[in-house]
């Protein structure tokens, strides 16, 4: 198994994973965002956002954004295929996380592509609903709404 780090996310490793985004991701990225100034620029404006190094190589992104609606947190997960070099180690780690996200934030949501179950499996380990029931079309692509409540 190669070795990974946890770090505060950067710019260069933001630009890294988006130029080697694995092929759902893409999809997803590419329904939401128009390009990639404005997918970067938006990574900026995170509350935190961590990114997972392999050997030294930049392979996710994750973190959370604030939504326009008062107490809703945007929460995101994108990946590079050298992820699955340590997928396991790193998805029993993932709840703590998702804790973290949470912190100050009643809702966190977001979409997620019908297509994408590595994240829906993800989502659900992480205690996430995902609304399988109806979809959204965006762009194109069939999406799921997946939300998370705060422990009240």
């Amino acid at each position: 198994m190669s070795s990974y780090e946890i770090k505060f996310l950067t710019r260069e490793a933001t630009e890294y994973i988006y130029d080697n985004l694995e092929a759902i991701d893409r999809i997803e990225v590419d329904a939401v965002y128009e390009d990639r100034k404005e997918f970067l620029d938006d990574m900026e404006l995170t509350d935190w956002s961590l990114c997972v190094e392999i050997d030294g190589t930049p392979a996710m992104l994750f973190g959370v954004a604030p939504a326009p609606s008062v107490g809703i947190g945007v929460p995101f997960m994108l990946k590079t295929p050298d992820l699955k070099k340590c997928k396991r180690d790193f998805i029993r780690r993932c709840p703590e996380f998702v804790e973290s996200m949470q912190s100050g934030y009643q809702r966190l949501a977001n979409i997620v592509a019908k297509e994408n179950d590595v994240a829906h499996t993800w989502l659900e380990w992480c205690g996430f609903t995902i609304e399988k029931k109806h979809t959204l079309n965006v762009k194109g692509i069939d999406m799921y709404l997946f939300w998370r409540e705060a422990d009240v």
